[in-house]
């Protein structure tokens, strides 16, 4: 190797590096401000109101996630900054649609199964679930399309501020029961993406090329996004939230609320540190797969080994001492989230590890293997979690999804390992 490329590689390095302190910086704020708020919201508002609004999350959390076809993951590959644009603006069309399908469909189920429903006002579910859906959407766009432009400063703002806003208005209204949660987790996302908006619309923007890409020329360019992203992305997003809705189908809405809060307490963090190396190493990998295959390697385990060292001795602690550090943080009337925090834990941390393993998936265009994967996935772990939770107890198909989920994650990392190293020497 030349010293010129070794020079390359190390700015390369460094660069990597300080985008993703930009974003780490952001997403510790963000979680230190939800952190400390758990121990006052866990003492204002019961398990099960927290089994409520976990049913709300599972249902704007599963339709959101799909609701731009996935084409907002698309943003960052595209060849010109006008194919960005153009997918940006028709994955914000699917999401103003999908919103609206959401909440024409919320209305004729509180006709058909009201009780599947309660804990929350009609009004409340009828008002904000098409919203959150659509900001949920419209805020995975404005973010790819801010990481696009290395504003990676805007979107870890964007973290801060949402975090501030979900905790200053949850607090603010624990007199409105599971209403108060919900309206919370809304105003958080609006808030961030506003946040966002005003950042673009800051931006200078170039004056566009001739002849730009068209809506239709792009989807068929970029369908694979739409046709394995998004079912992949749907399943997996309720198999996410599959816990919860099981746990509240069978009436046990005080374990779904001990369950919805240590994901927050343990897994949100970990989702948002995560998450500014994705972001980066997303736009690293689609750099290096065009101009360098080799090197994709390297930095795949390297961003893989920095997320095991971010995760190892926080896990190993938790997994000593977890039971007494939720009671103590959460209060001891919350003995439910206690049993589940070591399976909670192991789950996490494997999870944790297997960003880079998800991005190459897109980089390389291998879609269909990440869906084959996510299938098998759900099926296995659902199928755990029910069978346990039947026969042994809610504790127990915690533990056997939690464990199962783990296994997965590290499968699919070792993996994605062998495939990008076929790729380089391709």
């Amino acid at each position: 190797m030349s010293r010129l490329e070794r020079l390359a590689r190390r700015v390369l390095a460094s660069q990597f590096l300080r985008s993703a302190g930009i974003l780490f910086t952001g997403a510790v704020v963000a979680q230190l401000i939800a952190f400390l708020a758990i121990p006052v919201l866990s003492r204002l508002y019961s398990p099960e109101l927290f089994g409520h609004l976990g049913v709300f999350l599972a249902v704007t959390g599963v339709l959101g996630s799909v609701s731009t076809l996935r084409l907002d993951q698309a943003i960052i590959v595209a060849r010109t900054d006008q194919q960005a644009d153009t997918l940006a603006r028709v994955a914000l069309m699917f999401a103003i649609a999908m919103g609206i399908a959401a909440s024409a469909g919320i209305v004729v189920a509180l006709r058909l199964v009201p009780e599947a429903f309660a804990g929350i006002a009609e009004p409340v579910w009828i008002t904000t679930v098409g919203l959150a859906i659509l900001v949920t959407g419209s805020n995975m766009v404005l973010q790819e399309l801010a990481t696009r432009k290395a504003g990676f400063s805007a979107v870890s703002q964007s973290h801060v501020v949402r975090s501030a806003c979900t905790v200053a208005v949850q607090l603010a209204s624990c007199s409105l029961g599971a209403a108060g949660l919900v309206l919370g987790n809304l105003c958080g996302l609006v808030a961030a993406g506003l946040l966002l908006i005003f950042w673009h619309v800051s931006q200078e923007r170039p004056a566009g090329a001739p002849g730009g890409a068209t809506k239709s020329a792009v989807l068929r360019q970029y369908r694979t996004f739409a046709l394995f992203d998004a079912p992949q992305g749907l399943i997996n997003s309720f198999s996410q939230y599959v816990p919860i809705l099981v746990l509240a189908g069978m009436g046990e809405t005080a374990m779904a609320g001990a369950y919805v809060l240590t994901i927050r307490l343990f897994q949100r963090p970990a989702a948002m540190l995560r998450e500014p190396v994705r972001r980066v190493f997303y736009q690293r990998a689609s750099e290096l797969h065009r101009t360098d295959a080799p090197a994709v390697q390297p930095v795949y385990r390297k961003a893989t080994m920095l997320l095991f060292g971010l995760a190892a001795v926080p896990a190993a602690v938790m997994l000593l001492i977890g039971p007494q550090f939720v009671l103590f943080v959460l209060g001891e009337t919350w003995t439910q989230a206690s049993e589940l925090v070591r399976w909670v834990v192991a789950w996490t941390a494997a999870a944790f590890l297997n960003v880079p393993a998800a991005v190459m998936v897109r980089v390389l265009g291998i879609q269909h293997v990440l869906l084959t994967y996510e299938i098998a996935l759900m099926i296995v772990r659902t199928s755990a979690l029910v069978v346990w939770s039947l026969e042994f107890g809610a504790v127990e198909g915690i533990a056997a999804y939690c464990i199962v989920s783990a296994i997965f994650n590290i499968v699919l990392i070792a993996l994605m390992d062998r495939r990008v190293a076929r790729s380089g020497h391709a």
